[in-house]
Formats: structure tokens, C-alpha cells, sequence
């Protein structure tokens, strides 16, 4: 009997941020919201680190840096957001980016 060969591919689950946020957060300047941030995934080594950053930058300040470990990457952790008070009258947008 001739072996046959098959070829198979395995791809890999890449990990992702899973945001417990709704599309868009309207906020007074002063004012704060919240919103959740966990993984899909165990992370492959100790520690993941995800990082908040805005653009443009100073129309909301953030909360610090998330870490998840081995042992909380299912646990939501909480992201705070603050309007940043100005002394103009104009409505201001900006991209708040959530990656690891």
C-alpha cells in the first residue's frame, strides 16, 4: 500500500483583549467612566502587560497600565477614564487604544 500524505495547518490562537466598553463613552470635562478589560487567553509567559494610550493625547487621562498574570488573566480588570478640564468651549474627541 502507497502511504498518502496530508497536509494540515494549525494556527495559532493569537491573544486578545477582550473590553467590557460600549462603542463609544461621552464625558463632561472632570467627569469619569469605567470600563473592564481581560484576556481570552492564558498568557504564554508570567505576565502580559496591556497598554492604554490616546490619540490625540490630553483630552483624557488614564488609569495605569493593566498586568495579567497566569492567575487573573480571566478577572476584569477596571480602566478609568477622566475628561481633562480645559478653559475652551469646544468639544473634543479622541481614540482611547487598549493592546498587549
Amino acid at each position: 500500500m502507497t502511504p498518502k500524505v496530508v497536509a494540515a495547518t494549525v494556527n495559532d490562537d493569537d491573544q486578545q483583549v477582550i473590553l467590557g466598553v460600549p462603542a463609544n463613552i461621552s464625558l463632561l470635562e472632570g467627569a469619569q467612566s469605567q470600563f473592564n478589560v481581560r484576556l481570552m487567553y492564558q498568557p504564554a509567559t508570567s505576565s502580559v502587560t496591556v497598554s492604554l494610550s490616546t490619540n490625540p493625547t490630553g483630552v483624557v487621562s488614564t488609569s495605569a497600565n493593566l498586568t495579567f498574570t497566569n492567575l487573573n488573566w480571566q478577572t476584569n480588570q477596571q480602566v478609568t477614564i477622566t475628561g481633562t478640564q480645559d478653559v475652551d468651549l469646544v468639544s473634543e474627541n479622541t481614540t482611547l487604544t487598549v493592546s498587549g
